[in-house]
């Protein structure tokens, strides 16, 4: 797999893994969450979804995190912490590299969510 499939592979993977209950703040997370780090940095970003989507954060930042690890751009033992621990202990030019992987992964979370959200409209029943 490349890598943009490999990106791929991981927003699909967590997007489809989205409690029904949990669906509303999934999306509210997956849909802002590239913009947050643009606009923000990837730290502050990562602490927003801390604060403000407590049900989804775990799931967005271990699947960041666990992308990374994949990717090699954390090492193995990363994935035994919270994603904020690891890119704490970071650099600046690893935190560079890093916050420009996660921008290129988030694009694919946004577009996974997507197509999990018209999926799973498409499988409702019709509503009166």
């Amino acid at each position: 797999m490349n890598l943009e499939q490999h990106r791929m592979k991981a927003a699909w993977d967590v997007a489809t893994a989205i409690e029904p209950k949990h669906w509303d703040a999934w999306w509210s997370a997956a849909m802002s969450f590239g913009a947050n780090v643009q606009r923000c940095g990837l730290l502050q970003s990562v602490v927003f979804l801390l604060r403000d989507h407590k049900d989804v954060a775990d799931l967005l930042t271990g699947a960041v995190r666990d992308h990374l690890v994949d990717r090699k751009m954390l090492d193995e033992a990363a994935r035994e912490r919270p994603l904020l621990d690891a890119l704490r202990a970071m650099d600046g030019d690893r935190h560079m590299l890093v916050t420009r992987e996660v921008l290129a992964l988030s694009i694919w979370i946004r577009r996974a969510t997507q197509a999990e959200d018209l999926r799973r409209e498409a499988a409702a029943p019709p509503q009166p």
